[in-house]
């Protein structure tokens, strides 16, 4: 017996990933904005808001952004170096909010995370000021998005 294999068209796989893509991420920014998405919109909302803090609305936003992009293209979409150091920068601003708004010694403290950046930027002040204290930090964290 012969298995008969068939193939996706890579053109519907991209599109597939995009609708996908653009429906988690409108989901997760209206339950952001505190509008009526169910328990699953307030799961999200809440995994959002402890990951990434104040910059919780950027990763949706991405999502949709990216759908786009894989709904746009014949195929899947390649991440440039651009991509990585938007994401760099992204990271760092994150600590930067986290290392202004949030105490020492409170840096990963559930309460802290949705006011500062999360744990995201928590977890990275967190390392910092560990080994280089409130001014090093701060000075890798600016050279950081200067890159």
């Amino acid at each position: 017996m012969e298995k008969k294999v068939t193939h996706i068209n890579p053109r519907l796989s991209s599109e597939v990933v995009g609708i996908f893509l653009l429906a988690v991420g409108s989901v997760s920014v209206l339950s952001l904005l505190d509008f009526n998405t169910g328990w699953v919109g307030v799961y999200i909302s809440k995994v959002l808001q402890y990951t990434f803090g104040l910059g919780a609305i950027i990763i949706p936003l991405l999502m949709m952004i990216i759908g786009g992009f894989y709904i746009k293209k014949d195929h899947g979409i390649v991440y440039s170096i651009r991509f990585w150091g938007l994401a760099l920068l992204y990271i760092s601003l994150l600590a930067l909010i986290h290392h202004f708004m949030i105490a020492e010694n409170k840096e990963i403290l559930p309460e802290s995370l949705v006011h500062g950046g999360g744990l995201v930027g928590g977890m990275l002040i967190f390392g910092l000021r560990s080994f280089l204290g409130f001014y090093g930090t701060l000075i890798v964290l600016l050279a950081s998005c200067l890159c």
